[in-house]
């Protein structure tokens, strides 16, 4: 195991870039954290209420924690756009509850005034609000408990009671959604930084001296794969372990289930660093490469966002990336989705991994790099 160790102590004199991409996702979720914590200054939000059901008061509940909510009628709205009486403003239809409940998409309509930028933070309250009423509809069991979820929701703490056979837990969905977005994207940053010790070790000639040694390719390439895959596990725990104990988020109510996932989204990421760096001609380029990719596959993935605020566009381009089947698979755990359910995440997970893997194991990626 004489790779194993040595990737080890190779990492920890890497020194505060490596501590960086280990505490990632917990740096993001309390840069995030204290941004929504500040002092935020509300606007004044026109509503029309056609619904006039618990879930759209609910809505219209977690916009009043943070803006001033005025009841107008729908062709009243523009002109307090205009004359600045209102920022922002939103028309439930009719039916919008119902359409949550049988998971069809009906939109909200939304107007914006001279100023669209201020409206962003109330277009995300809605936004988590929507994503979480969906939640909320498929793991209640009956309409009394959806209705309950939306008392919750509304509070404008984003939590919800689903109760499951002799389980019941309350769940803080901004927190918990948000660490499973950040985790996801700082294990793919992690795992991309960590596999940059095979091209360094074909750099420097390690690798061909490796070769004439008793140790075998295969053990090499094990033992890395191991190396890498215990960290990644690590980084998970210690998230899992920081934002339950100080943050105070709930992990759900299949902890050990959830981790189980990401063990495996662990390898999708370890094979997604393994392409990039069979591609590379050096460590600069693969960490070029690697911000290019993943930045772009988180957001569209669902990481900075709810998945449900995007176009409908890129929503099928997230289709085709792993950080969507991860973070609605994650997403689906918490709120008490069973090993059936999320089957198909975990399918398309693992052909990721094997997809990933194939491409780093191409004679031509591993010729590209430079001596």
């Amino acid at each position: 195991m004489s790779i194993f160790i040595s990737n080890f102590k190779r990492l920890k004199r890497k020194g505060k870039s490596f501590i960086f991409m280990l505490l990632f996702p917990i740096i993001w979720l309390t840069a995030i954290s204290l941004i929504f914590s500040g002092s935020f200054q509300g606007i004044n939000i026109a509503v029309v209420d056609y619904d006039n059901t618990q879930l759209s008061k609910a809505l219209i509940a977690s916009l009043e924690e943070e803006n001033n909510v005025m009841y107008v009628n729908e062709r009243e709205i523009q002109s307090h756009l205009v004359r600045r009486e209102a920022d922002y403003g939103i028309v439930i239809p009719k039916g919008y509850k119902n359409s949550i409940l049988a998971e069809e998409d009906m939109s909200l309509t939304a107007y914006k005034g001279v100023e669209p930028y201020v409206a962003i933070t109330a277009e995300m309250t809605i936004q988590n609000f929507i994503s979480g009423a969906k939640n909320i509809a498929k793991a209640a069991e009956d309409s009394q408990q959806f209705n309950k979820g939306m008392e919750e929701l509304g509070s404008g703490n984003y939590s919800y009671t689903i109760t499951r056979p002799e389980q019941s837990e309350e769940i803080p969905l901004w927190g918990i959604f948000s660490a499973i977005g950040f985790l996801v994207m700082g294990m793919l940053f992690l795992s991309t930084n960590t596999t940059s010790l095979i091209m360094e070790d074909r750099k420097t000639l390690t690798f061909n001296r490796i070769a004439t040694s008793p140790l075998s390719i295969k053990s090499y390439m094990l033992q890395n794969l191991l190396s890498f895959w215990v960290i990644s596990l690590f980084q998970v725990l210690l998230t899992f372990v920081i934002i339950s104990q100080i943050f105070n988020i709930s992990l759900g109510q299949s902890p050990f289930m959830l981790y189980a996932f990401f063990a495996l989204f662990s390898v999708v990421s370890i094979a997604f660093g393994i392409a990039i760096t069979s591609v590379s001609k050096n460590v600069a380029q693969t960490d070029v490469l690697a911000n290019f990719l993943i930045v772009p596959m988180a957001m569209l993935g669902g990481a900075f966002w709810p998945y449900e605020m995007m176009p409908q566009v890129l929503q099928q381009i997230g289709l085709f990336l792993p950080t969507y089947w991860a973070i609605d698979g994650a997403s689906q755990i918490v709120i008490g989705a069973t090993f059936m359910e999320i089957m198909p995440n975990i399918i398309v997970l693992t052909l990721f991994a094997l997809i990933f893997f194939l491409i780093g194991a191409k004679k031509k990626g591993l010729s590209n790099i430079e001596e």
